[in-house]
């Protein structure tokens, strides 16, 4: 049995590999705050990834959404968010916000991108659903980018 590596990327409800995208987003002076890229779900462990999804938050997302699938979280979040927050080690927040659950999922930019995929990746860490969001300038997080 072919066993995966942690950075396998997990199939989108799709059929696709990509749960969304992130823009290309500059700040006024023209620095670069995040690059244009496609969001996946590595399978991961208990740490990052869908196995931790699936082993630390699944029971509330199923709460909060009526049994959905992490999968398809994921990829509700990732490609309906409203808002990103940058924090200082550059790990992005996708906040979507419906109604009094926030959903959240937090991605970070992957450098060691797929042989033939030239658009940068970022991978999914954690998703949840948030009651009330966290303070983001304690956290030292920066709003870059909202619709």
């Amino acid at each position: 049995m072919l066993v995966p590596s942690k950075e396998t990327p997990v199939m989108a409800p799709d059929g696709s590999f990509s749960f969304g995208n992130i823009p290309h987003v500059a700040d006024h002076r023209g620095s670069v705050l995040c690059q244009a890229g496609t969001v996946i779900l590595p399978v991961g462990d208990k740490s990052f990834g869908f196995t931790h999804i699936e082993w630390k938050h699944k029971a509330k997302i199923e709460h909060y959404y009526r049994n959905m699938r992490v999968e398809q979280y994921v990829q509700i979040a990732a490609s309906g968010y409203q808002k990103l927050y940058l924090e200082r080690d550059g790990r992005l927040w996708l906040l979507k916000f419906n109604g009094v659950v926030k959903t959240v999922v937090i991605a970070e930019y992957s450098h060691v991108l797929p042989i033939g995929n030239p658009a940068a990746q970022y991978k999914v860490i954690t998703g949840y659903p948030l009651v009330r969001l966290p303070d983001f300038n304690k956290r030292g997080a920066k709003l870059i980018w909202e619709r």
